[in-house]
């Protein structure tokens, strides 16, 4: 997925797929849309893991990363 419009039918296409769970991984993109994500991916009922703990205190349901704070200055 290289562009925004895209996510709202890979999502929907999950779902339809059967997909039980998603996880989403660390790009610009997928961060830039995440409250876009926790809305869909909630009203889709799939749980979805997200890469900083900051996207799960955002809305979003699990995270499984370090902080972007600890990442972005290098600790």
């Amino acid at each position: 997925m290289a562009k925004p419009e895209e996510i709202g039918p890979a999502l929907d296409g999950a779902k339809n797929l059967r997909a039980q769970a998603l996880n989403v991984l660390a790009t610009p993109l997928l961060f830039a849309k995440r409250r876009f994500i926790f809305e869909r991916t909630a009203t889709l009922q799939l749980p979805t893991i997200y890469p900083w703990p900051e996207m799960a205190e955002e809305g979003g349901l699990v995270a499984y990363g370090p902080r972007l704070v600890r990442v972005s200055i290098g600790s």
